[in-house]
C-alpha cells in the first residue's frame, strides 16, 4: 500500500535513496536526502510517498512561462528490484499522478535516467499516456 511518508520512514527512505544513487552512479549525502524528504513531507506543494519497497518524491510549481498552470515533477522514484514485477512501481506511479491532480497540477513530469533500462522505462511511460518532451544533458564540472 502506498501512503504519504512520515518522519519515522526516514531510515527506509534513506536506504532506498542510497540504492538509487548507487544504481545511477551519483554520490549520496544522507543529510541532504533527509532534509529534502522532511521538506517534502511538510510542504503543501511537495510529497514524499512510501510503499513496500518503493518510494517517490515530487514537487508542484507554477510553470515558468505561464504561472497560471501548475506542473508537478518527480524528484525521485525508486522500486526495489525484487518488487518491480509485482505492480509496486505502477501503484507508485498512480499515487504520484493522484497526488499531482489533488494539488491542481495540470501535468506530471517524469524523468528517466539514461542508464536505468531506458527502453523499459520509455515503454512504461508511453503505455501510460506520457509523451516525450525534452532530452536532458548533464556535464560534470
Amino acid at each position: 500500500m502506498i501512503r504519504h511518508a512520515e518522519i519515522s520512514d526516514l531510515p527506509e527512505i534513506i536506504r532506498m535513496c542510497t540504492a538509487f544513487c548507487k544504481t545511477v552512479g551519483v554520490p549520496i549525502d544522507e543529510q541532504s536526502a533527509i532534509d529534502t524528504t522532511v521538506n517534502l513531507i511538510n510542504s503543501d506543494l511537495g510529497v514524499a510517498l512510501i510503499g513496500d519497497g518503493s518510494m517517490a518524491g515530487a514537487i508542484a510549481f507554477p510553470m515558468f512561462f505561464n504561472k497560471n498552470i501548475l506542473a508537478a515533477q518527480e524528484l525521485v522514484w525508486w522500486v526495489d528490484k525484487d518488487k518491480r514485477s509485482g505492480g509496486e512501481g505502477m501503484e507508485m506511479l498512480a499515487a504520484l499522478e493522484s497526488w499531482a491532480g489533488s494539488v491542481g497540477a495540470k501535468q506530471l513530469i517524469m524523468l528517466s535516467m539514461s542508464d536505468t533500462s531506458p527502453q523499459h522505462v520509455d515503454e512504461l511511460y508511453l503505455n501510460n499516456g506520457y509523451k516525450p518532451l525534452e532530452k536532458t544533458f548533464v556535464k560534470v564540472l
